[in-house]
């Protein structure tokens, strides 16, 4: 069975393809910073306190062979299922 983020996932894949309105990223001022500071007005100051950052901040995620197959199936098979229906 695949979970319902990679049925997400291809939901999303499908969509952008299909209309190919994907948005151009482009680089910020921000780009390569990792050490921000919100911005406190003087009446907020006190209000200020350390970024917390979850336990899952540093994963790496690798993909497995067998899941990437799985992935690539199942997209397959929506898009063919895509055009099926709009025929």
């Amino acid at each position: 069975m695949i979970s319902p983020v990679i049925d997400l996932q291809v939901t999303y894949l499908i969509v952008d393809d299909m209309h190919q309105n994907i948005p151009e990223l482009t680089k910020d001022q921000y780009w390569d910073s990792t050490d921000f500071q919100l911005p406190y007005t003087e009446a907020t100051i006190h209000y200020q306190k350390e970024a917390v950052l979850g336990s899952a901040a540093d994963i790496e995620f690798v993909t497995p062979l067998k899941h990437l197959f799985i992935y690539l199936f199942y997209l397959f098979l929506c898009v063919y299922y895509y055009y099926q229906c709009a025929s």
